[in-house]
């Protein structure tokens, strides 16, 4: 059984140093000073990735932990592709896709039941399709073949991120709970962004409070990632 319960130095430095750094990026998004709003939100991205490397130092490197790896940095190249004029939120959406499918591979790799991740996704899929037409989610006509893929992606790594408590538990619900903060993240994106795509119009107001949980979710979400590669690799 995994020690989950021990809580390595590296842990403790990532978190102290990331939690100022997401609440720093809150405040000046709901003061609307945007500068700092940005570097703020860099700070917490880059602290995410370099905890993963120091975690990297105190195990062995394995193909799951550069992996995750590989999904962080595409999550990285994806924040400041959305950041862009367009077509930054469709490549955006290619990074991230690309960074689901680093976490695909690396659960695949670690599950004992990848099957079960099979009747997961279509009950995932399923409630995703209720959801998404229950809330009036409407894409552009340019974007609804990426959204459709990237949906797929995504909710696939969820329903393999399913399989892992049965597979190693408690570990496996570091990346359960990751693969649910992701997913949260980006259906309060979606929802913020469409049908009239808010998110990336620059004058978005900071009391949009929606954008801050889906942006919290997010950093905490890749930081289980992260957290991971210290349990299974």
């Amino acid at each position: 059984m995994d020690n989950i319960l021990s809580v390595p130095i590296q842990f403790l430095i990532m978190y102290a140093i990331l939690i100022p750094c997401t609440v720093l990026f809150m405040y000046f998004k709901f003061t609307k000073r945007a500068l700092l709003e940005t570097v703020f939100k860099g700070l917490a991205t880059w602290v995410i990735f370099g905890g993963a490397l120091f975690i990297l130092l105190d195990v062995p490197i394995s193909i799951f932990a550069l992996l995750i790896v590989a999904g962080l940095v595409m999550g990285m190249a994806g924040d400041i592709a959305l950041s862009l004029p367009n077509p930054g939120f469709t490549s955006g959406m290619l990074f991230f896709g690309l960074g689901h499918v680093c976490y695909i591979i690396s659960l695949i790799i670690k599950s004992e039941v990848v099957l079960i991740a099979i009747p997961a996704f279509v009950v995932l899929y399923t409630v995703f399709l209720i959801v998404y037409f229950k809330l009036g989610i409407k894409p552009p006509e340019s974007l609804k073949i990426p959204v459709i893929m990237y949906s797929i992606i995504i909710i696939s790594m969820l329903s393999l991120a399913v399989t892992m408590p049965f597979s190693q538990f408690p570990g496996g619900l570091i990346l359960l709970f990751a693969g649910i903060f992701f997913v949260i993240s980006d259906a309060i994106l979606a929802y913020n962004c469409f049908p009239n795509l808010r998110c990336l119009n620059s004058n978005l107001t900071p009391a949009d409070r929606r954008g801050i949980v889906s942006l919290s979710c997010y950093f905490f979400g890749q930081s289980l990632f992260a957290v991971s590669i210290y349990y299974f690799s």
